[in-house]
């Protein structure tokens, strides 16, 4: 029975530190969707969405509100992006950019939507 304690803590810490791991990382879908949870109110994630799309000139077609969240829609001259921010808590929110060429939409850019959410988010760090 003694030994089972430090066990017990040893594989809790290993999940706690793998959960503040994943916070830190873009992840994808099976569809190729990037996406993170943010440690941040939806309102911040929104505002750091549209500077950073500004920031690396990606122009804004249109924005939708949603039941819980909100979508981005935005291009360059050959990629089509969706952005979809939903509240998941007071203070975390989860980030989705979807990333496909104009002329073959089942051609995924991950780098560059991965890179939406990971700009954003380091502009969440420093603000």
């Amino acid at each position: 029975m003694n030994l089972m304690k430090p066990v017990l803590v040893i594989i809790f810490l290993t999940v706690i530190s793998n959960a503040w791991a994943a916070d830190e990382q873009v992840e994808f879908t099976l569809l190729n969707k990037a996406y993170q949870d943010l440690r941040f109110p939806m309102k911040r994630v929104d505002r750091a969405v549209l500077n950073t799309l500004k920031q690396m000139k990606i122009e804004i077609v249109d924005q939708m509100e949603l039941v819980d969240g909100r979508r981005i829609n935005a291009e360059t001259e050959i990629l089509e992006i969706e952005i979809e921010i939903f509240q998941v808590a007071s203070k975390i929110t989860k980030i989705t950019a979807d990333a496909s060429e104009k002329k073959f939409i089942y051609e995924k850019d991950r780098e560059t939507a991965a890179e939406i959410i990971n700009q954003t988010h380091e502009l969440l760090k420093r603000h």
